[in-house]
C-alpha cells in the first residue's frame, strides 16, 4: 500500500510504501492530497527511491518549485546517462539535476551566464561524462524549447561525475578534480615532462586514477597481496615510476590521511610508465 507522506506540489509527493520512502511524480498527483491518503497510482509517471541517508527535507524543498516538465526531462537524461555510461547513477541525481536545470533556466532568462572555474580541467579529465553532458544539454534545449549555452556542459558534467562517486559528501567532484590536477603536476615535475592531456593514454590513466582515489578516500584496499617477486620486478624495472607513485601516496597521506598499499603503488607505477613513455617520445 502506497500512502502520501507529504505533498510537495501538485505534481510531486513524498510517499511511503511498506516503510520505504519514495518520491512519486505525475501530473496532478499532489492536487488536493493529504498525509495518509492513498497515492493515485493511475497518475504516476515517475517514481524513484532516494539514497537511504538522504536529507528528505532538503530534497522536498528543492522539488517544491520545479515544474513537471523539468522533472521529466531530468529523469529522461538520467536514464540516458546510465545507458551511455553503462553504470547505475545515484538515485538522487534526478532531484539535483532538475534543481540545476531549473536555476540554469532562471539564470538564462536573467541573461546571467556562468563559466565553471575548472572548465578546462573538466574537459581533460572527464571526457566520457562530458559527452553525456553534451547529449543532456541537447535534450534540455530540445524538450524545454530553450537555448542554454555550451558553458552549461561543464556544470552538467560534474553532476554525472558526482553521481558515480558513491562516497562521503566531504569529497566532492571539485576536490577530486583538484587532486587529479595535483597528481598530474607531481608526475610532470618528477619526470620533467609536459603531458599531452588529449590522448587515449591520458584518458585511461585518469580513469585508473579516479578509481584509485575513490578507494583511498573510502579507505578500501585490495586484500589480495601481489606476489613479492612481481613487486620487486616492478620496482627494479620501473624505479623512477615507483618513486613517483610513492610521492603521490605521500601527497595523499599528508593531505587526505589515506594509506596506499604496495599493490596500489605497483599498479600506479605501471600506469605512470605508459603515460611517461608516450610523452617522453615526443
Amino acid at each position: 500500500m502506497m500512502l502520501v507522506e507529504q505533498r510537495i506540489n501538485n505534481n510531486v509527493v513524498l510517499a511511503n510504501e511498506n516503510g520505504e520512502k519514495l518520491i512519486v511524480m505525475g501530473k496532478g498527483i499532489g492536487f488536493k492530497v493529504y498525509p495518509k491518503d492513498l497515492v493515485k497510482k493511475n497518475l504516476i509517471e515517475q517514481t524513484f527511491i532516494p539514497k537511504p541517508d538522504s536529507d528528505f527535507r532538503y530534497m522536498v524543498e528543492m522539488l517544491k518549485g520545479i515544474p513537471m516538465d523539468e522533472l521529466s526531462v531530468s529523469k529522461q537524461i538520467v536514464d540516458q546517462a546510465e545507458k551511455l555510461l553503462a553504470t547505475k547513477l545515484s538515485p538522487n541525481l534526478v532531484v539535483t539535476l532538475s534543481d540545476h536545470i531549473h536555476f540554469s533556466l532562471q539564470r538564462f532568462a536573467d541573461n546571467i551566464h556562468l563559466i565553471h572555474p575548472l572548465e578546462w580541467e573538466i574537459m581533460q579529465y572527464y571526457q566520457k561524462e562530458m559527452k553525456v553532458a553534451e547529449e543532456a544539454l541537447a535534450t534540455i534545449n530540445l524538450q524545454l524549447k530553450t537555448n542554454l549555452p555550451p558553458s552549461e556542459i561543464s556544470f552538467l558534467t560534474m553532476h554525472f561525475v558526482n553521481a558515480q562517486l558513491d562516497f562521503s559528501e566531504k569529497y566532492e567532484s571539485g576536490e577530486m578534480t583538484e587532486m587529479i590536477m595535483q597528481i598530474v603536476k607531481i608526475i610532470m615535475y618528477h619526470f620533467q615532462i609536459t603531458i599531452n592531456q588529449q590522448t587515449n593514454t591520458f584518458a585511461r590513466f585518469v580513469t585508473h586514477l579516479r578509481y584509485y582515489l575513490i578507494r583511498q578516500l573510502k579507505q578500501e584496499h585490495d586484500q589480495n597481496k601481489l606476489d613479492s617477486e612481481l613487486i620487486q620486478i616492478v620496482k627494479m624495472k620501473y624505479p623512477a615510476e615507483y618513486r613517483c607513485a610513492e610521492k603521490i601516496a605521500d601527497y595523499l597521506e599528508k593531505n587526505y590521511q589515506s594509506h596506499s598499499t604496495e599493490n596500489e603503488l605497483v599498479y600506479l607505477s605501471l600506469h605512470i610508465n605508459r603515460l611517461v613513455i608516450e610523452n617522453q617520445a615526443k
